[in-house]
């Protein structure tokens, strides 16, 4: 379970040229490479708890308060049977603990609405990340603008096959020339440029919704029409989440 403050993210990029802030956010997040501007691995963490950032990992603080993955849980299960008292107004007189367990055990999920978490995936794909962009009836999306900013100007590439790498480092030295010789021959326009990047560039997102809702998404791993990378990201997700909800990942 990996928690990652934004604010420390940020900050410690602080300096570096705009076309190189891609592949150093990614490199800080945590992602692998195979070399510079070929991305190996993604990462998966948790960024906030309820719309409260992420703002130390270790001691972990969540909005400059201590807590721990346990309190965490400990919390969302206490709102979810607090939901729970709401729906049957706790005939029993049960503790909030007790209701929690009665709807996990009845499968009765959808309070897990009412707990919010904010999730990086950092290293994915553009082609993956439009993936991500149509399940904005489960999520919100923060996510790196595609080719209307300098940072896109030489981003990594995603590499998931060894055997590929030659091939994606001739790319990306291709690409990069092209858009040097169109640059100097006057065209500048940064969306008509950078557009010119294959869909295997490298990205981030900030994904944000409720428990039920995320882990809805992640149910989405076993859809094999779905893209593998898509699918790898998804079950990543899901066990950064599981110990808040074990009933839901």
């Amino acid at each position: 379970m990996k928690f990652l403050s934004l604010r420390r993210l940020f900050m410690t990029m602080r300096g570096t040229p705009q076309e190189a802030r891609l592949e150093s956010l990614l490199r800080l997040a945590g992602c692998g490479f195979h070399e510079m501007g070929l991305l190996k691995s993604a990462c998966v963490a948790i960024v906030g708890i309820g719309g409260l950032p992420v703002t130390r990992e270790d001691p972990l603080e969540i909005g400059g308060m201590a807590a721990t993955p346990e309190s965490i849980a400990a919390a969302f299960g206490e709102m979810r049977g607090g939901l729970g008292f709401v729906t049957y107004l706790n005939p029993n007189d049960r503790t909030p603990e007790e209701m929690e367990a009665i709807l996990v055990r009845n499968r009765h999920g959808s309070t897990a609405h009412a707990c919010s978490v904010n999730v990086g995936i950092f290293g994915l794909s553009s082609a993956v990340e439009h993936e991500f962009d149509c399940q904005r009836d489960l999520v919100h999306l923060a996510r790196v603008t595609v080719a209307r900013t300098k940072a896109q100007d030489y981003p990594p590439l995603v590499v998931h096959d060894e055997r590929t790498i030659d091939a994606c480092r001739e790319l990306r030295a291709r690409v990069k020339r092209v858009t040097e010789d169109l640059r100097t021959a006057g065209i500048e326009g940064l969306e008509t440029v950078n557009a010119l990047w294959p869909k295997s560039s490298a990205t981030a997102v900030v994904l944000s919704g409720t428990l039920r809702n995320l882990s809805k998404l992640a149910m989405q791993k076993t859809d094999v029409g779905k893209e593998h990378e898509y699918r790898r990201l998804l079950a990543m997700m899901g066990e950064t989440l599981k110990p808040l909800a074990t009933d839901l990942f």
